[in-house]
């Protein structure tokens, strides 16, 4: 399954903060009285120190956490079919289908049964393809099926 490319706001909205903290603590060091000036700029470094330890760790719980997802990933038996009831699989297309699937690497029954629910709904052909990474021509079965139910 294909995963549209995410738009990276939070990047840029963090480029922004830290450039402004950085304006702010130049303004703050130049503005301080000369006797306060190392105390102000310690201040200032110290709270620099914890917003990039801060920053860091987040950085590490965010990797840490995708790449428990990666090399762990859902077994395939532990899919929810509780949504897979005989209405909405009634007119299922599994003959016609089957002769369409390739011997290795084939979609397992729960995105057989997505995309013929999905297809059910009204998605089309191209957005099944897009969206599910389904064998050539299955889509288009299961749209062209799916369109003939009463």
């Amino acid at each position: 399954m294909r995963t549209p490319p995410r738009p990276r706001a939070g990047e840029g909205l963090a480029a922004v903060a830290a450039t402004a903290a950085g304006l702010l603590g130049v303004v703050a060091v130049k503005a301080a009285a000369d006797s306060n000036r190392p105390v102000t700029a310690a201040a200032l470094a110290c709270a620099a120190a914890l917003a990039l330890v801060v920053l860091g760790a987040w950085v590490y719980r965010h990797w840490a956490g995708y790449r428990t997802h990666q090399e762990h990933p859902a077994p395939l038996g532990a899919v929810d079919d509780s949504w897979f009831t005989e209405e909405t699989l009634a007119d299922f297309p599994a003959e016609a289908v089957r002769p369409l699937l390739p011997r290795s690497g084939a979609p397992g029954p729960s995105a057989l049964y997505t995309a013929w629910v999905l297809a059910v709904h009204g998605r089309d052909a191209a957005w099944l393809d897009r969206h599910l990474d389904l064998p050539p021509g299955v889509a288009r079965l299961l749209t062209d099926r799916a369109r003939q139910r009463p």
